[in-house]
């Protein structure tokens, strides 16, 4: 009898068990629209060696969501009923775009935060739902992120997580300033072309031109580029009678112009004088000649 109790005990505890273990199965792959998320952002450099701190990000709520054979359904929001993004591929790669241009000039629900120290920034509470992020200002020596969508909740390992996090370091770049300065190293008497361009260039591949003049103080500054080794400066047309030369230190270009031919607009004249000189010389010598051979 002791032993059949024993038994009767282990299949309870059993099937205890095992109904806790379908509940909870059950209970991840149900989504709990009453239930809040959010989402955790942290920005760090390619390498991840820097953390990005004054990052202002902005979250944009731009569908609700619902559930049908436990797939997640999109809608969006009011303000965005004329948006022709197709919610039903969160991966397609122009979707953001399209979304992007969807919100310009439309009130749409956000919210604001600035990177800490340690490059995070976290919205709590949050509906359920998409959203938008996007970065709204500059961070010196870093370009923006990429805007990216979000989802609450996302299926993660076959469960229903409502907490997300991300890091888009991939889509971080360092910054730099490059500079191009223009040089004539010429006679202050003669007369300067009024305007170069400059093409500057990155792996030997034209990327932006520029026209430098008086009027810019014959330099420009290319502000926050991506940073790299690859850049180089041409100029496109080097001015008839000229030769260039290049001169680089750090991120600068020296781009300088001499005289092909030595500047002799004054010598021409000294040329002549001392040719008619010789030549009166010679006059005189024959007439002295010739009037001393009469006499």
């Amino acid at each position: 009898m002791k032993k059949i109790i024993k038994v009767l005990l282990l299949l309870i505890i059993l099937f205890l068990v095992d109904n806790n273990i379908v509940n909870a199965e059950v209970k991840n792959h149900i989504i709990d629209f009453d239930k809040k998320g959010s989402i955790e952002i942290v920005l760090k450099d390619f390498d991840e060696t820097n953390k990005i701190e004054g990052a202002e990000i902005a979250l944009y709520y731009i569908a609700s969501v619902s559930s049908e054979n436990n797939q997640l359904i999109y809608k969006y929001v009011e303000s965005l009923n004329d948006c022709n993004g197709n919610l039903d591929d969160l991966t397609n790669p122009s979707l953001v775009n399209d979304v992007n241009k969807c919100i310009i000039n439309k009130e749409i629900s956000n919210s604001t935060k600035i990177t800490n120290k340690d490059g995070i920034v976290k919205f709590e509470e949050l509906s359920l739902g998409l959203y938008l992020v996007m970065q709204t200002n500059d961070v010196q020596g870093y370009s923006k992120i990429e805007p990216f969508l979000i989802s609450i909740p996302e299926n993660l390992d076959n469960k229903w997580n409502y907490d997300i996090e991300a890091e888009p370091k991939t889509d971080i770049i360092r910054l730099m300033d490059v500079i191009v300065e223009k040089k004539w190293d010429i006679s202050k008497s003669r007369s300067t072309p009024e305007s170069v361009t400059i093409e500057l260039l990155k792996d030997n591949e034209v990327i932006d031109t520029v026209t430098l003049s008086q009027d810019n103080q014959w330099t420009h500054t290319w502000n926050q580029i991506e940073e790299s080794d690859g850049y180089s400066v041409r100029e496109k047309v080097v001015p008839e009678g000229y030769t260039v030369i290049y001169r680089q230190e750090g991120n600068k270009f020296i781009v300088t112009n001499i005289r092909t031919l030595v500047d002799t607009g004054q010598n021409y004249s000294i040329c002549f004088i001392l040719a008619g000189i010789g030549l009166l010389i010679i006059i005189f010598g024959i007439i002295y000649d010739r009037k001393n051979k009469y006499e």
